[in-house]
């Protein structure tokens, strides 16, 4: 743009008409500051890497200055005097050409900076416009492991604009070192995913004897690849002599057992330490270094970059791209079981595209397949058993494996190894005990039966009764309740001795501590267990049969019925108990701590049962009064109907005399219906009547005794 006298500006957009005097025209251009700092994908500083830009520029956007190539290349010659006041120190034109209208076209890049802690790679005043960044490892090889790479890392793209999945910055602001463009390169932590040749993961872990392996060829003598082996990187690392002093070498790695999806993750790691305190030292997931904290602090010997590919394309159509295609090799080893399956040189896929790497394995591998299955005594598989090969001449152990649920263990051995195999097994049970066997097996496919028991216990009263719903564990394990023949399983045990623990009905039992030797049945009898007898009398001394006996301890209740002597036999725990009787509306209780077998006896008030109501005797004897009263004054009602009914049927009869009872009789008569209300008063009080039925035999006594009253009559 530009900015007249009076602070008016234009944009320019076309070339500037001058028609008369003009005077101070202010030219003013978008140019911007750019500063990069480099980062890893996971993400940390990479320094002593390279970063340069390269832009195009396209002469046909000022048609009217009338340049020509041959113009350029005369201004930008290195002899020509022009050339230094054209183009920065470093900064250089590789590339000449015209575009379709005949105009010039500039390929070009700026100087290479390299990045560093404190000091970013920085470009002045940069027009508004494209740029492609590239970041690569220095081309010189001891200056590429200076920074921490491989010598055969030795220029590799660390990052293009011009790859597919990338593109060019428009620089459109300022970016300055305290705000510098972070570029993210292709260093970054892949992930290995092994599979078999069918395509399903390959899954290991410590225990199968299987291994992946970062190797670097080292130690072939040759100093181009001997770049980590520095006295300055020795590590402490623990032997069986002690802690010792070792070379370590960042891109060796061992890895011994992947994620359940058959993944295993490599890491790369910054071991940057520019100040000695380890400020920018993170933790490195592949190194235990005891001297240091298991931190890789020994800048550049233990750092370890893990680069993914570049294409090298360019997006300018037509021309060819300034930058290679970049595929750096890490060779990779895989062990399965002792065999070495896949043995191959491989490129990392780059982060932009996928931080997934998938390894076909068992390529060109025979091996032979080891099936062993593991059973208990009862032919039920035995999951979990820890299965051991070992060579039979060596006595060394080639592989381990653990069975699955249907007790099946598999190897995949090496070539000539033979086919007889000492097979070691050993497995624990959820008893805290273990079992161990050892054979000698020839055959491919074999079945290993452990001494490994089902056990049945049967448990038993002294008087051989099956006691059930005893809550048993063994060795602190709950293995259920006994069935209705008082049997319980104990399944997946081995011989032993175990502690045993049973309660019935919310009582401990005493019993002495099992002992497995064989599948038989175990019986145990328990010692606290005895019977209660108990016996129910009635008030002249007879059995009453049918009298329901209650045993209450706590929430626990038993309830059974006496037979015909009276008698009920229960047998429990020792305890205490609340013992009730019920024999229709006769109830009584009673305590007992049983100790023993016992006897109880229980005397209910029942004289008689008429009609199944059993009475005491002073019921009884009110039933026979009422009985007696309730005939008396039916005879009475019939005598009366009588009388009515015979003058229908007689002739009539001369009037009849008053009858009456002599006084003394009337008034015994009196007494013994008096006598009556009282002993109803008193039956009343106790609860032996209804109120209604109270009320009724009140009415009829009381009537009776006015009616004997009436006939009182004076002796003449």
């Amino acid at each position: 743009m530009y900015k007249f006298d009076n602070g008016s500006s234009k944009e320019i957009t076309e070339p500037i008409l001058l028609d008369k005097n003009m005077r101070n025209i202010q030219l003013y251009f978008k140019l911007w500051n750019l500063t990069i700092d480099t980062r890893s994908q996971d993400s940390f500083r990479l320094i002593n890497v390279n970063v340069t830009l390269f832009s195009v520029s396209d002469f046909q956007l000022a048609p009217d200055m009338s340049i020509s190539q041959r113009m350029i290349e005369r201004i930008i010659d290195e002899y020509s005097i022009y050339s230094r006041y054209v183009l920065p120190e470093g900064w250089k034109v590789y590339k000449i050409e015209k575009d379709q209208h005949g105009y010039p076209v500039i390929y070009y890049h700026t100087d290479t900076q390299t990045n560093t802690w404190n000091v970013h790679p920085h470009w002045g005043y940069l027009p508004e416009k494209n740029y492609w960044i590239w970041v690569n490892v220095p081309n010189d090889l001891q200056k590429a492991m200076n920074a921490g790479f491989r010598a055969v890392d030795a220029n590799m793209t660390l990052y293009w604009s011009g790859d597919p999945w990338n593109k060019p910055l428009y620089l459109d602001r300022c970016y300055g070192q305290s705000n510098p463009l972070i570029v993210m390169t292709y260093v970054y932590d892949p992930e290995i995913v092994l599979k078999t040749e069918r395509g399903t993961p390959l899954v290991f872990d410590e225990t199968n004897n299987s291994t992946l392996i970062l190797a670097e060829p080292w130690g072939d003598g040759d100093s181009f690849y001997k770049q980590q082996i520095n006295p300055l990187a020795l590590v402490a690392v623990e032997t069986s002599r002690g802690k010792m002093v070792a070379g370590y070498n960042a891109y060796f790695l061992r890895k011994n057992a992947t994620d359940p999806g058959g993944v295993i993750f490599l890491h790369s790691v910054n071991a940057t330490d520019p100040d000695g305190k380890g400020t920018w030292s993170p933790n490195d997931p592949d190194l235990c270094n005891p001297v240091t904290g298991c931190k890789a602090r020994k800048y550049p010997n233990q750092s370890r970059y893990l680069i993914g590919e570049s294409t090298g394309v360019w997006q300018v159509e037509g021309v060819a791209s300034p930058v290679k295609e970049s595929k750096p090799k890490y060779r990779i080893m895989v062990y399965y079981k002792g065999v070495l399956i896949y043995n191959e040189s491989i490129s990392l896929s780059n982060p932009y595209v996928s931080k997934l790497q998938s390894l076909n394995t068992f390529k060109q591998v025979t091996t032979t397949r080891l099936n062993i299955t593991v059973l208990s005594t009862s032919n039920k598989a035995l999951e979990k058993a820890q299965v051991y090969v070992i060579n039979l001449y060596s006595k060394e152990k080639m592989a381990v494996s653990v069975t699955d649920e249907r007790g099946l263990a598999y190897f995949d051995l090496p070539p000539g190894s033979g086919t007889r195999y000492i097979i070691r097994i050993e497995w624990f049970s959820k008893y805290g005990t273990n079992c161990t066997v050892e054979v000698l097996v020839e055959d491919l496919e074999t079945v290993i039966v452990m001494p490994v028991h089902d056990v049945t216990l049967r448990f038993l009263t002294a008087r051989g009764t099956p006691l059930a719903g005893v809550l048993v564990k063994v060795a602190g394990v709950d293995v259920g309740a006994t069935s209705a023949t008082g049997e319980v399983i104990v399944p997946q045990i081995s011989p032993g001795t175990y502690s045993l623990v049973a309660s019935w009905l919310d009582t401990a039992l005493s019993l002495p501590p099992l002992v497995v030797s064989t599948p038989d049945t175990v019986t145990l009898i328990p010692t606290n267990i005895h019977t209660l007898i108990v016996r129910v009398l009635g008030a002249q001394g007879q059995a009453l049969k049918g009298t329901a006996v209650t045993v209450r301890k706590d929430t626990i209740e038993l309830t059974k019925r006496t037979d015909m002597d009276g008698k009920v036999e229960i047998e429990l725990p020792d305890a205490s108990y609340i013992i009730e009787v019920t024999y229709g509306q006769f109830r009584e209780t009673d305590s007992i701590s049983l100790t023993a077998d016992t006897l109880k006896t229980f005397n209910l008030d029942v004289f008689v049962e008429f009609l199944g109501v059993a009475m005491s005797m002073t019921q009884f004897l009110l039933l026979i009064i009422i009985t007696i009263s309730l005939a008396g004054l039916s005879g009475i009602i019939i005598v009366k109907r009588k009388s009515k009914l015979l003058p229908l049927r007689l002739p009539l009869p001369p009037p009849p005399l008053p009858t009456s009872l002599p006084p003394f009789e009337l008034e015994k008569e009196i007494k013994k219906y008096e006598g009556y209300l009282e002993k109803l008063e008193q039956l009343k009080k106790e609860g032996r009547f209804s109120q209604e039925v109270y009320e009724k035999l009140k009415a009829e006594y009381e009537s009776k005794i006015e009616e004997l009253k009436k006939k009182k009559v004076k002796p003449t």
